[in-house]
C-alpha cells in the first residue's frame, strides 16, 4: 500500500445527525429478552432472525445506525491520531492490558508502555508494569548518558562551550584514544591527550596541577614531577648555590642532619678548621677516616667552569643558556659520562618563561631540542654522571 490509498477519514461518526429516534445507543445486555433490541453482548438478538409470521420481530434501523456510529466513532479517533488513556473499567473487563500496550498519560506528550501481560496495574503507580516511553532516550537539555554515544568508530562527549572529551580505536601505541578539547570561543583546541601506549601529553601551554600547585613536565624533571617551587628557586643554578644553599632555615630542617655530615657534605674549611684536629678526629664526635679529605673534596667538588656544578658520589649538574636558538642539536658545556639523569629546558621570549619543550635523544654530549616557536634563550639545568 501507499499513503495515497488511505481510504477516507470519517469527519463524522455514521449518523451524526440524525434525530435521537433513529439512533439508539447500544446497551451492554439486552434490557428486555425477546423484545429484538440490538446489544452488544447478542448484536441483533435471535428473535430478529424469525419470520414475522412464525412471531419473529424484524431488527430496528436505530439498532443498526447505533452499530455504525459506535463503530466509526472509534474509527474517527484513531484516524485523528489519538492514543487512549488507561482505563481501569476497561482493563477489567478484557483482563488487563498486554505486553507492549501504549496508553496515553495524564498530561499531554506522556505515554505508557505495558511491560507484563494481563497487566492490570495503574501507570506512574508505585511498582506498576509500565514503563514510560521515552525512557530510554536522552532530552535535549538534561538527563544523564549511560554508556558510549558511538559516533562511527569513536565515542564523543561533548558540553557545549565547555569542553569535549573524544575517545576513539587506536591502531599503534601513540594514537591518541582520549581526547580533550577546549570549545571556548566557539574554537575546537586540542587540549590534552591520552595515547594507547599509556603516555600523557598537555598541548597549548596546559600544564599539570596538584592540589592547584603546578607540576613540572617528565622531560623537565624525569618523571620526578618536580612542583613549581623547585622550578622557581632556580635549580642547582650558582646564584641558588650561594644564596639559599645554607641559609639558617635549611640548617635548622632536615637538610643538614647527621646524615649529611655522614655523606661527606663538609667543605674544605672545615678539614682545615679547628673541627678536624687530631684530637677532635680521635674523640667520640668524630670517628677516624669519616671526615672530609681536601683530596676527596677537590675530586668531588672542585671545577673552574662556573656552569659546571661538581655533586657529592661522582654526579655532576650543568647550568647554561643558549642565545637566540631554535630547535635543533644542543652541546652541553662539559660532556657526561653517559646520558643525564635530567635534563629541564626553560624558554624565554619578552620576559615570559615557557616551560613546555621537548627534549629528544639525549646522550652524554648534548640532546636534540624541540621548540614551540622561538625564543630570545634558552635555560638548560642536566644532572647526571661525570
Amino acid at each position: 500500500m501507499k499513503q495515497s490509498d488511505f481510504p477516507e477519514r470519517f469527519a463524522k461518526p455514521i449518523a451524526d445527525f440524525a434525530s435521537a429516534g433513529n439512533l439508539a445507543a447500544i446497551p451492554a445486555t439486552q434490557a428486555a429478552a425477546g423484545d429484538g433490541t440490538a446489544s452488544i453482548s447478542l448484536g441483533f438478538p435471535p428473535e430478529t432472525f424469525i419470520g414475522r409470521s412464525a412471531g419473529g420481530v424484524p431488527p430496528r434501523g436505530q439498532d443498526m445506525n447505533g452499530f455504525l456510529h459506535r463503530l466509526s466513532a472509534v474509527l474517527q479517533a484513531y484516524q485523528a491520531g489519538m492514543i487512549g488513556q488507561y482505563d481501569a473499567t476497561f482493563a477489567s473487563h478484557i483482563g488487563g492490558y498486554p505486553a507492549g500496550a501504549v496508553v496515553a498519560g495524564a498530561s499531554p506528550g506522556t505515554f505508557w508502555v505495558s511491560m507484563a501481560e494481563n497487566n492490570m496495574t495503574t501507570p506512574a503507580a508505585n511498582g506498576a508494569a509500565w514503563q514510560n516511553l521515552f525512557a530510554q532516550y536522552l532530552p535535549l537539555a538534561g538527563g544523564k548518558l549511560q554508556g558510549s554515544l558511538a559516533i562511527g568508530n569513536t565515542y564523543s562527549f561533548d558540553a557545549t562551550g565547555g569542553y569535549s572529551v573524544l575517545y576513539r580505536l587506536s591502531s599503534v601505541g601513540s594514537d591518541g584514544v582520549l581526547d580533550v578539547y577546549s570549545n571556548v570561543g566557539g574554537t575546537r583546541i586540542n587540549v590534552a591527550r591520552i595515547s594507547a601506549d599509556g603516555s600523557i601529553s598537555i598541548f597549548g601551554g596546559g600544564h599539570f596541577s596538584e592540589n592547584g600547585q603546578r607540576v613540572a613536565t617528565q622531560s623537565w624533571a624525569n618523571g620526578q614531577f618536580a612542583t613549581p617551587a623547585w622550578a622557581n628557586a632556580q635549580f642547582a643554578t650558582p646564584s641558588w648555590v650561594s644564596s639559599q644553599f645554607a641559609q639558617s632555615s635549611w640548617v635548622s630542617s632536615q637538610f643538614a642532619t647527621s646524615a649529611w655530615v655522614n655523606a661527606q657534605f663538609a667543605t674544605s674549611a672545615w678539614v682545615s678548621a679547628q673541627f678536624a684536629t687530631s684530637s677532635w678526629v680521635n674523640s667520640t664526635f668524630e670517628r677516624a677516616g669519616v671526615c672530609l679529605t681536601t683530596s676527596n673534596y677537590i675530586n668531588d667538588f672542585y671545577t673552574n667552569d662556573d656552569r659546571v656544578i661538581n655533586l657529592p658520589y661522582g654526579n655532576m649538574m650543568q647550568c647554561f643558556n643558549v642565545q637566540n636558538v631554535s630547535s635543533g642539536r644542543i652541546t652541553f658545556p662539559v660532556a657526561f659520562s653517559g646520558a643525564p639523569q635530567s635534563i629541564q629546558v626553560q624558554a624565554v621570549t619578552g620576559g615570559v618563561i615557557s616551560h613546555y619543550h621537548c627534549v629528544w635523544e639525549p646522550d652524554a654530549a648534548g640532546f636534540t631540542l624541540n621548540l614551540y616557536g622561538s625564543y630570545n634563550a634558552i635555560y638548560v639545568q642536566a644532572k647526571g654522571k661525570k
